[in-house]
Order: C-alpha cells, then sequence, then structure tokens
C-alpha cells in the first residue's frame, strides 16, 4: 500500500483516530490528577577510608569499593530502618533508595514521602544512623590495642614492683651488695619492657587512628519544590505516543474489516469492467445539473457521455439500464444529468423512471407522477399521454406512474420489449432508471431487453459484497455491461477526468468516426451524419455549461 492510501485510509478513519487520541490523553489527564504526589529527597554521605603506617598513608581503593557497598546494605537494613521509624515516630518503614556512584567514596541516600519535609527528615536521619553505625564500628573493632593495653599495664605494675624493691634495698646500710645489683639489673630490664610495650602501643594507637572508616555526612538533604511523580509532561506525552499507535491500528483494523469500496482501484478490481467517469464529491444542491449547472458535475458527466458513444464499437446502444448494487448510490441523479448533457450535444432523450416501487425522477423534473410506466404496459393509458416534456429541451420523461402489484412480470413482458422498440423510433438514447440490484429483480429482468447496462458505485458506500453480487446477477442474466461510473470520488482518487477529456476532445473527428455508435431516426437514416457529441454546435454547448 502506498504512503497516499495510508493518509487516505486514517482520514477515512479521522474521527476513530481523534477520539482514540483524545481518549488517551485523557486517561493521562486524569492519572495525573488522580495520583497523589509523591516527593523524593536525597543525602549524601561520604565513606573515607586511609591505612599505612606512621611515616606513610595508603588509600585502598579496593578495600574502599567493597566498604561503600557493605555501608549500601547496611542503610538498607532493617535494624537501620526500624530504628530510624522509631525516632521519627513514623507509622510505617520509610521507603528509600541507597545508591554509589561508580569511581567515588559517595553515597546516596534518597528518601520518598507525600510530605516535603518529612521526605528530608527521613533522608537525613538514614545518613545520620549510617555515620553512626560506621563510628560504632571503629571504636569497637581494637582488639590489638586493647591487648597492648593489658600487658602495658603489667609491664606498668612490674616496673613499679622493681622500682620498690631496689629503692628498699638501697635505702638498707646493711643490704648485700649482690642482691642490690640483682634489683638494678632487674629494675632495668622491667623498664625496658615498659619502654617496648609503650613504644608498640603509641604505634597501634597512631595506626587505627589512621586506619579509621570515616563516614560523614557532605550534603544533607533539603525538602524538595516540586513533586517527583507523577512526571505530568511524560505523562502526557506517554499519552499521546499510545494514542497515536493505537489511533493507527484501530484506523487500519476498521479499514481492514470494512468492505466498503473508498478507492477506484478496489472499484475496478471489483467490478472488472471500464469505469466510464467519475463524478466528483460536490454539495448535495449542485449535483442536478438542469438546477445548478456545476462545473465539475458537467465536466464529469460530458467524459461518460463520451465513454458511452465509444461504446459504439461493440454494437448499438440505443437502451441503457442505469442501476446500482443498493440504494442511495445515486443512479437516479446520473441518469438525469446524463440525459442532460446528451440534449446538449442535440440527442433526443428519453429517461423512464423503472423504479416502480420507489420512483424519484419525476421529482427530479419537478413533474407529476399520475401516468407514467405501469399504465402504458397495462394498458390503461397510452404512451402519448403518459410521455411528458423537462424543462431540458430535448429530454422527455415517461414516469414511473402508479405502484403495480407485480413489477418484474410487467418489466420482463413481451409489451415491454415492444414498447421499447416503439420508443426507439422516437428516441435517439433511452435511458432507464432501474432499482438496485440487491433487492429486487427489476434490474436484471431490464438488463436482458436492452443494449446494455451501466453500474453507478459510490465510492465510500457500495460494499464489495454488494457491488460483487450485483455483477454476479448481470453475467446470470448475460447482460452487456458497458461500465461502471463512480460516483462521489474523491478528488485525489480520480484519474484526471479532465485532461483525459480534453485529449479526447481533441483527437481528429476521422480517428474516432468509426468508433462513434450510430444514432438513428425515426425513417432509419442517420440523424446527422458525420455530427457527434463533440461536433456539437458552440451555442448547444454554451447552453450546458449554463
Amino acid at each position: 500500500m502506498e504512503l497516499r492510501a495510508y493518509m487516505a485510509a486514517l482520514w477515512r478513519r479521522k474521527w476513530i483516530v481523534l477520539l482514540t487520541i483524545l481518549t488517551a490523553l485523557g486517561v493521562a489527564i486524569a492519572a495525573n490528577r488522580l495520583i497523589t504526589p509523591s516527593y523524593v529527597a536525597m543525602a549524601t554521605v561520604r565513606v573515607s577510608v586511609t591505612s599505612g603506617s606512621i611515616d606513610y598513608v595508603l588509600r585502598e581503593s579496593a578495600y574502599t569499593d567493597r566498604l561503600l557497598n557493605t555501608y549500601v546494605s547496611i542503610a538498607q537494613s532493617r535494624a537501620l530502618l526500624d530504628q530510624v521509624t522509631q525516632e521519627l515516630q513514623l507509622s510505617v518503614p520509610p521507603k528509600i533508595t541507597v545508591s554509589a556512584p561508580a569511581n567515588s567514596e559517595l553515597i546516596h541516600v534518597s528518601a520518598s514521602h507525600q510530605d516535603p519535609q518529612r521526605a528530608a527528615q527521613i533522608a537525613n536521619a538514614v545518613a545520620a544512623a549510617l555515620a553512626e553505625q560506621a563510628d560504632a564500628e571503629a571504636i569497637a573493632d581494637q582488639p590489638a590495642q586493647r591487648a597492648l593495653q593489658v600487658d602495658l599495664a603489667a609491664a606498668q605494675q612490674a616496673l613499679l614492683e622493681a622500682r620498690l624493691l631496689y629503692e628498699s634495698l638501697a635505702a638498707n646500710p646493711s643490704a648485700d651488695p649482690a642482691a642490690l645489683a640483682r634489683a638494678r639489673a632487674d629494675l632495668d630490664l622491667k623498664q625496658q619492657d615498659y619502654t617496648s610495650l609503650q613504644s608498640q602501643f603509641d604505634r597501634a594507637r597512631i595506626v587505627a587512628a589512621m586506619r579509621t572508616d570515616a563516614v560523614t555526612v557532605v550534603d544533607p538533604a533539603v525538602a524538595p519544590i516540586e513533586p517527583a511523580s507523577p512526571n505530568q509532561l511524560l505523562n502526557l506525552a506517554l499519552g499521546l505516543t499510545v494514542g497515536i499507535v493505537g489511533a493507527a491500528g484501530l484506523a487500519f483494523l476498521f479499514e481492514n474489516l470494512d468492505d466498503r469500496l473508498h478507492t477506484t482501484r478496489a472499484i475496478r478490481r471489483t467490478v472488472h469492467a471500464p469505469i466510464l467517469a467519475h463524478i466528483p464529491r460536490v454539495r448535495r444542491r449542485s449535483r442536478v445539473l438542469h438546477q445548478a449547472a456545476n462545473p465539475r458535475i458537467v465536466e464529469a458527466c460530458r467524459w461518460l457521455r463520451t465513454s458511452l458513444l465509444y461504446q459504439g464499437r461493440h454494437g448499438p446502444v440505443r437502451s441503457v439500464v442505469i442501476t446500482s448494487s443498493e440504494r442511495g448510490e445515486g443512479r437516479t441523479t446520473i441518469a438525469a444529468n446524463l440525459a442532460y448533457v446528451m440534449a446538449g450535444a442535440n440527442y433526443r432523450v428519453l429517461v423512464v423512471d423503472a423504479d416502480l416501487r420507489s420512483p424519484h425522477l419525476h421529482l427530479l423534473f419537478d413533474r407529476p407522477n399520475d401516468t407514467g410506466l405501469s399504465q402504458v404496459l397495462q394498458g390503461e393509458a397510452s404512451l402519448d399521454d403518459a410521455l411528458q416534456e423537462t424543462p431540458i429541451t430535448g429530454v422527455h420523461l415517461l414516469a414511473s406512474g402508479p405502484e403495480p402489484v407485480r413489477a418484474p412480470e410487467l418489466l420482463g413482458s413481451d409489451r415491454m420489449q415492444e414498447l421499447l422498440r416503439e420508443l426507439a423510433t422516437q428516441f435517439d438514447l433511452i435511458l432507464l432508471d432501474a432499482p438496485p440490484l440487491e433487492q429486487v429483480a427489476d434490474a436484471a429482468v431490464l438488463s436482458g431487453l436492452t443494449d446494455g447496462v451501466i453500474l453507478v458505485v459510490q465510492q465510500g458506500r457500495a460494499r464489495e459484497g454488494a457491488v460483487a453480487a450485483a455483477i454476479g446477477k448481470l453475467d446470470a442474466v448475460q447482460a452487456r455491461l458497458i461500465g461502471v461510473v463512480v460516483n462521489q470520488a474523491s478528488p485525489h482518487d480520480a484519474e484526471d477526468a479532465d485532461a483525459e477529456s480534453y485529449r479526447s476532445s481533441t483527437r481528429p473527428a476521422i480517428a474516432v468516426q468509426a468508433a462513434v455508435m450510430p444514432i438513428a431516426t425515426p425513417n432509419g437514416l442517420s440523424r446527422n451524419p458525420g455530427r457527434h457529441a463533440w461536433d456539437a454546435p458552440s451555442e448547444s454547448v454554451g447552453r450546458v455549461e449554463e
């Protein structure tokens, strides 16, 4: 399917498309109004890890990454959330999100709540609890330092005892010099032990201080101004996108389920017959030419006249049934307009209202329907009494008359054949407006008595099944289908009828003379030898345009 065909399908379903898009947008707007706003506040903490010795400091990135993941898990733990819940006196545990950006020492703590102030309090409380947890772990994690501290206290006590012993011996003049020397040596040894342990304790304390995992709040949370959800612009954009996609899907779905013939290509594919003319879509008031001669309708009907005349190559065309597959496709109006343009080319035309059940031709020509075809066929009135002149010079009307009991029998009777032969001696062309083929058999009966059938198919209204059924009925009675008239045709879909009409009108007369149907007069001679529709006097053409 071409792009233009896709666009045409969407345009035909424009109300479905519009309604679907508006519905999707309405749902998005309703969602924005019904969803309770949620605010998100974020606090940022930093985890700093250092290690090494007195002489140098080493920052361990691998250990820091592991520690960050550990603190992220701790921040989301039930124990910490319960602590924050009790501290802030919340009814339910808070909703938080904790993340650690790559290649950084930061942890983002985000809290969501319907109250922006409460969201900030929750984020700050979680960050503070995380920092307290880190401090408690740093204090508790000093086993080596505590062991050194115990050994240092014991060494200090031993040194004190050795000093007291030495001092007591030194103060006694009668003390044994050897015992005094041993006391002095023991004191010096205890002093060395104490000094060594003191040095180790001080070094361990310094190292432990340097390796402390520092968790500090670097960016406290503040109350947000705008809610994080719902995102109204995003919801509207999603609603519009879903609406457009859904509208296109529904439009093409309905297009596939719809069996109406919306394009000339679809009509041609269904009927397998030539397209005689495209009657453009115009206002209802300007469709009947003798009431309001619309230029577009005039040119389209002229092209129909030309197409009909060219059918003379396949045999004489003196009587034509104009019908449709369903009622309401414009066959009656087209019959009247074809008679109008034929009369404008100096043809004597009779329009017969063969729709004995629902006649309309007399209304178009503003003539009575007291006497007509049904009475002539039943012998209740003469032909001369039934024929009526119309406001169009050269066009006569044979109205339907009162509705008979058995219309198909009358239309297929021998009297109808005799009547058509009699009318052919008085008129150049007889146009019979017949009922739709789908409803009754009248049109099929008449098609066997005439020279051909013109099927009117209204674009966008006729159904493929009904048109195919109508073609089947015509084939069943071996009727001659002259062609199809596409009524209410879209200007973009029609096959440039104006240009084709112009080219056909500028051909040399000798090239088309053999193709024109013979028009006979009552005496059997040519009505106007060498004169054709395109040779009509200028004054008659001007009268049509008026």
